[in-house]
């Protein structure tokens, strides 16, 4: 069960959204993997991936030199490379206004993750950059709530005043462990039967593992396909587990978005909107995978990290995970 605070609000946004001037650090995510073909020692893959600067816009103009993946060892014994062959611009099909529901991890590792609240001040960037017929409602969980381990703070709304006084009550409020598939579990059936129209969505955040028992991962996961709720992941810290996050996403539709710096934060959520509303560019990329040894096989996963390099210098890494069927 879930406590409800209902908020009953009407507010208007402009239909257009100028470029943003956000104070962050540049951020990514691979928003579609594909597996293209394999045989023997030759695997073939797509990524899709999204980039913004510091000012949450769009970085443009990157190549294949932009873009690498380290070597990476596949067992003890074996090793594979990859090659970036090709780079090209695409925009994301449009999805059309959302429902989404923010639902932020409040466990006791937050204060040495984000010692300085910037999921905080992310979520209220996020909030305010809602198009006119888009709608959040905003949720937190932890293991120290009682008797629940979700709780919402609003209902779905538009009233960013009314969103950023709910947001300003989570400050240095936390304690307690994640019940991160438990949580998910209960925003998808709140969203479900709550969000209107078809495109709804859960933004997770979190900085750690889930740490209770009760629903497991593909529990969670077919449920979320099952209701058509899409749920994007941003982890934060490497303290999390890439491969159940990228999971979550992947399979229900969503993205999976990870900040080694919480600043990095600041852009994410400040552009989650357009993935959501799927008016998003992006880069389609095309890579050649080749091991030293041995061969590709079905239910192969690779869980690694896409390192981009900025035309100023600056890096930054986006992991990702790629099964082949």
């Amino acid at each position: 069960m879930l406590l409800l605070i209902i908020v009953f609000t009407n507010c208007e946004k402009d239909e257009e959204e100028p470029l943003r001037n956000l104070d962050g650090d540049p951020s990514g995510a691979v928003i579609n993997t594909r597996v293209i073909d394999y045989s023997e020692g030759e695997l073939t893959i797509e990524l899709d991936i999204y980039v913004v600067d510091g000012k949450g816009n769009f970085t443009k103009g990157l190549s294949t030199d932009n873009f690498s993946i380290d070597n990476i060892k596949l067992n003890y014994y074996e090793a594979a490379s990859f090659e970036n062959v090709r780079v090209s611009a695409s925009r994301t099909s449009s999805k059309g206004s959302y429902y989404a529901s923010l639902l932020l991890d409040q466990s006791g590792s937050i204060s040495n993750t984000d010692p300085y609240n910037l999921r905080i001040d992310a979520a209220k960037i996020f909030c305010e950059a809602l198009g006119a017929n888009d709608y959040v409602l905003l949720s937190s969980f932890t293991s120290s709530y009682s008797p629940y381990e979700v709780i919402l703070h609003s209902e779905y709304t538009q009233d960013t005043s009314e969103l950023n006084y709910q947001l300003n009550n989570l400050l240095y409020k936390h304690g307690g462990g994640t019940p991160l598939y438990n949580a998910a579990y209960s925003m998808v059936k709140y969203t479900d039967e709550n969000a209107s129209g078809n495109n709804k969505a859960i933004i997770l955040f979190t900085d750690g593992n889930n740490t209770t028992s009760g629903t497991t991962l593909p529990q969670l996961t077919d449920y979320a396909n099952n209701m058509g709720v899409q749920i994007y992941t941003v982890g934060l810290s490497r303290s999390v587990d890439f491969s159940v996050l990228a999971q979550i996403a992947s399979n229900t539709g969503g993205s999976f978005m990870w900040a080694q710096d919480a600043r990095q934060l600041i852009t994410m959520f400040g552009t989650l909107g357009d993935l959501l509303s799927g008016n998003a560019s992006y880069y389609s990329t095309r890579w050649q995978v080749s091991r030293e040894r041995g061969t590709w096989q079905s239910g192969t996963s690779i869980v690694t990290e896409l390192i981009i390099t900025l035309k100023d210098g600056s890096s930054f890494s986006v992991p990702f995970e790629i099964s082949i069927p």
